[in-house]
């Protein structure tokens, strides 16, 4: 397009130029030179205000969601081990022996480890344990030595 522009810039037309200032005398080719005595027209033109031009931007990118969090998986359960069981003479209770860690618990149901693990149930072949914070319960067979 600015080559086009340019072309028609350079075009000179038919015929002599034109002055636009001297209305009845068309024979001119070139415009009269202004008085030297003469100020210059003064004029009041309107103020101009540029309008800078619009650019038209693409709207933003809708926000990225993030991950979610991966799932919740619980710690393990205390590696207990089940040592072996006795039998209380006097009420016939059974009385387990658990270890953990190199620590040796004797239990016997309903009796809480650690604060947080309870006995729920207690048999000559296996013993099952409660956490208490968790939830949860897991049985442990008795270890064969």
């Amino acid at each position: 397009m600015s080559g086009s522009l340019s072309a028609l810039n350079a075009y000179a037309g038919p015929g002599p130029e034109l002055d636009l200032v001297a209305f009845g005398d068309t024979t001119t080719t070139a415009a009269p030179a202004p008085p030297a005595t003469a100020a210059p027209p003064t004029t009041t033109a309107a103020p101009t205000t540029t309008v800078a031009p619009t650019t038209t931007t693409a709207p933003p990118p809708p926000p990225r969601m993030a991950a979610p969090p991966p799932p919740y998986i619980p710690p393990p359960f205390k590696a207990f081990r089940y040592e072996g069981f006795s039998v209380n003479r006097g009420s016939g209770k059974l009385l387990g022996s658990i270890s953990e860690s190199g620590n040796t618990y004797k239990v016997s149901e309903g009796d809480c480890v650690m604060g947080q693990y309870c006995i729920t149930r207690l048999t000559e072949k296996d013993i099952e344990i409660e956490d208490l914070q968790l939830k949860r319960k897991q049985t442990f067979t008795r270890a064969q030595q």
